[in-house]
């Protein structure tokens, strides 16, 4: 269950992306003399892989301008400075910062991605095999459950991007068939993703393909759904 390289061995680690991202630095000579961050750049440790997906958390539930305006002190950023986050990063946030919007990464560079139709975006295929895992043995679902699809907002592009139309407040993303309980998604398949072909050869769409694959991974017998638009 824990297959996050596919050798059904790995779990999930934040020590995994430490490395992947000081691999990702490594490979781009970064911190060496006429390249990047000459000369400024340390290794990542854990503890600043950690504090920098904390600071995109707490962005992501109150949101600033410019990400660096949550780690300066309130005495210098009054509206938007965080005196916790300053705390611990420390003044060297810059740097920090920068370099892990450069060199951050979930996904191990060594291995060999999959063919595009078997796995059309590989580069985060890791971190989405660890939220199908822990998300069910976080959470029993109760006998009655919700089944709809989800938008998972981006402002990148990408040929999987939905556009959902101008009146939609949560605006564009990559969309996913997913199954709910009390406002926590239980298990989810995005939409990109290739559909079994087994059962395409039975006369199912792919958006029920879809949901039978959710169903299949559920672990009470007898639950009851209630569907929408489906």
């Amino acid at each position: 269950m824990e297959n996050v390289k596919g050798d059904k061995e790995s779990k999930f680690a934040i020590s995994n992306w430490t490395i992947y991202s000081n691999l990702k630095a490594v490979m781009c000579n970064a911190g060496e003399e006429g390249h990047i961050f000459a000369n400024k750049l340390k290794p990542f440790e854990n503890a600043n892989i950690l504090k920098m997906l904390g600071v995109y958390v707490l962005d992501g539930l109150s949101p600033s301008p410019q990400l660096v305006r949550k780690m300066q002190p309130q005495s210098k950023e009054p509206t938007h400075g965080n005196d916790l986050i300053v705390k611990a990063i420390g003044p060297g946030y810059h740097k920090l910062y920068w370099s892990f919007c450069h060199f951050f990464g979930v996904q191990d560079l060594l291995l060999k991605s999959l063919p595009k139709h078997e796995c059309p975006i590989a580069k985060l295929n890791e971190f989405f095999q660890w939220p199908h895992f822990i998300w069910k043995e976080a959470w029993d679902l109760c006998k009655s459950f919700f089944i709809d699809k989800q938008t998972c907002e981006m402002q990148g592009k990408s040929e999987y991007k939905t556009c959902c139309g101008k009146f939609k407040q949560l605006g564009d993303g990559i969309q996913t068939d997913c199954d709910a309980d009390d406002g926590y998604t239980f298990d989810f398949y995005f939409r990109y993703k290739p559909v079994d072909n087994g059962l395409l050869s039975k006369g199912f769409c792919p958006m029920h393909c879809h949901l039978l694959h959710v169903f299949g991974n559920l672990k009470e017998v007898g639950p009851e759904c209630k569907m929408d638009n489906l």
